[in-house]
C-alpha cells in the first residue's frame, strides 16, 4: 500500500501544529458564553446516548475541547495569571490528556483496516474520532468568527436574538450531519 506522506512525519507534523499554536491568538473568541457550553455539551451527550457513529461524536468532542481550552484560558485571564506560552500549555494539556484517556479506553489507536478508521479506502489512514474531533474544533472557530464579522456588518448588534449560540450549534449539527452521511453503511 502506498503513502502519501511516510508515516514517521506524522508526529513531526503534530509537533509543529501543536508548537504553532503561540501563533493563534485566542483573544478574538471571548464570545464563548455559557449557553453554547450548555448547547455542545448536550449535543455530546444526545449524540452518544442516540448511539451515533464515532466520527459524530467527535464534532462534538473537538467542539467540547475548544470550549474547555478557551474558558480556561479567560479564567486565567480573569485571574491575571500571564506566563509564557499560557495558550499553548493550556491546549496542549487538554489535547494529551484527551489522547491519554482515549488511548486507554481505547477509543483511538487501531490505525489499519478496522471498523475505527476513517477514509479506509484511500491511502489516508486515522482515526474517526480524531480526524472529526479536529474537524468539530475548526467549525466552532470559524463559525464564532463567522459570528464576529457578521456582527460587525450589522452595526456592531446581532440579527437575532441569541445568534451567538444559534450559529455555533446549527454548524456543528451540519458537520455532524455530514459525518453521519460519509460514515453510514
Amino acid at each position: 500500500m502506498r503513502y502519501i506522506l511516510p508515516r514517521r512525519y506524522i508526529p513531526v507534523i503534530f509537533g509543529w501544529l501543536i508548537f504553532s499554536i503561540p501563533n493563534i491568538s485566542f483573544a478574538f473568541i471571548p464570545l464563548i458564553c455559557d449557553l453554547c457550553v450548555i448547547g455542545v455539551v448536550a449535543g455530546l451527550g444526545i449524540s452518544r446516548q442516540l448511539g451515533l457513529d464515532d466520527s459524530v461524536v467527535g464534532v462534538w468532542i473537538g467542539a467540547c475541547l475548544v470550549v474547555l481550552i478557551t474558558m480556561t484560558n479567560s479564567f486565567l485571564e480573569k485571574r491575571n495569571w500571564k506566563f509564557r506560552f499560557r495558550d499553548t500549555i493550556v491546549a496542549a494539556t487538554y489535547i494529551i490528556f484527551m489522547a491519554i484517556s482515549f488511548k486507554y479506553f481505547n477509543v483511538i489507536g487501531s490505525v489499519g483496516m478496522n471498523p475505527h478508521t476513517f477514509f479506509n479506502a484511500t491511502t489516508i489512514f486515522a482515526d474517526k474520532i480524531v480526524v472529526s474531533s479536529a474537524v468539530g474544533a475548526l467549525v466552532l472557530l470559524g463559525s464564532t468568527a463567522l459570528y464576529q464579522w457578521l456582527k460587525v456588518k450589522n452595526n456592531g448588534k446581532a440579527h437575532f436574538p441569541f445568534e451567538k449560540v444559534v450559529l455555533p450549534i446549527m454548524m456543528l449539527s451540519i458537520a455532524s450531519t455530514i459525518f453521519h452521511f460519509i460514515t453510514a453503511r
